[in-house]
């Protein structure tokens, strides 16, 4: 029989509830969004492509008609109780890519899921744009619905040049809330970024955010490819100070990535992501 100390230091959410829902709210707002890939960029999303953009900058579907499958996990504070996994997938539509992305998070007699349906078109040839639904459903014991938030975003992007794409983004402009406690809403928010490749297969990020409750944010990252097949990443956030570090493999028709965040007096956060081209 495992002692109730023991049973406690395995499941310490049975000993502080309160605490770990309010870290659940927390961690399902910044940690799903953005995925593995913008996660070794420390956050940065604005400018990205691909299936990054489902929950991201939904501009992002729109460049290149591609089909992808992909399945992310995150444990926020290497803590397995708040774990969140997502699966995501991309499908090319008319002029540009129609994709979604699940993601559910939670502890005994806690869960939260969410789900985003987006679309990315190419405006024209050096433009384009995209938006999203969200739709959010929190359960709790005995109480299946016990809230629902819905929301949307949308951005757009530009290609400069073969070297610089700049991009912008707001997220839950207008929402629906079955709960009128202030702290549950979502969080609104714009972002304007850029991206830079420099030299060869080397790229920089920059972002800054206005969050209507916090302080401006400002976040930079880099990547190197190296030979196509192996990626490195790096960041900092200025709002929680954030540092983070990232890898990226290609082998075949999969993709497999690993991002870490060490958010300063806080504790480490790891990401893990797989995808697969259809």
């Amino acid at each position: 029989m495992i002692s109730p100390v023991k049973r406690v230091m395995k499941r310490p959410a049975t000993l502080f509830p309160v605490f770990f829902l309010s870290l659940v709210h927390m961690l399902s707002a910044q940690y799903s969004v953005t995925g593995t890939e913008s996660a070794g960029l420390a956050g940065c999303y604005t400018s990205l492509s691909g299936v990054s953009a489902v929950a991201g900058n939904q501009a992002g579907l729109g460049w290149e008609r591609e089909k992808m499958l992909s399945a992310e996990f995150s444990m926020p504070f290497m803590m397995k109780e708040l774990g969140i996994a997502g699966l995501a997938f991309s499908l090319p539509m008319v002029h540009g890519n129609l994709a979604g992305k699940l993601t559910s998070a939670g502890i005994p007699g806690y869960h939260d899921n969410a789900l985003w349906v987006s679309y990315g078109l190419r405006v024209q040839k050096n433009i384009t744009a995209g938006a999203g639904l969200f739709y959010n459903l929190i359960s709790i014991k005995g109480k299946p619905v016990h809230q629902t938030r819905v929301s949307f975003a949308g951005g757009i992007q530009v290609k400069i040049n073969s070297q610089m794409v700049i991009g912008g983004h707001i997220l839950y402009p207008l929402q629906y809330n079955s709960s009128e406690i202030v702290y549950s809403r979502l969080q609104s928010q714009v972002s304007f970024g850029c991206s830079y490749e420099f030299f060869k297969n080397n790229r920089l990020y920059g972002e800054f955010r206005m969050n209507a409750s916090q302080h401006p944010v400002f976040v930079a990252g880099v990547e190197s490819v190296i030979g196509n097949t192996i990626t490195f990443r790096g960041g900092i956030l200025t709002h929680p100070t954030t540092f983070s570090i990232g890898t990226g493999f290609l082998s075949g028709k999969f993709h497999l990535l690993f991002a870490s965040h060490l958010v300063y007096q806080y504790g480490l956060t790891s990401f893990f992501g797989i995808g697969y081209e259809i």
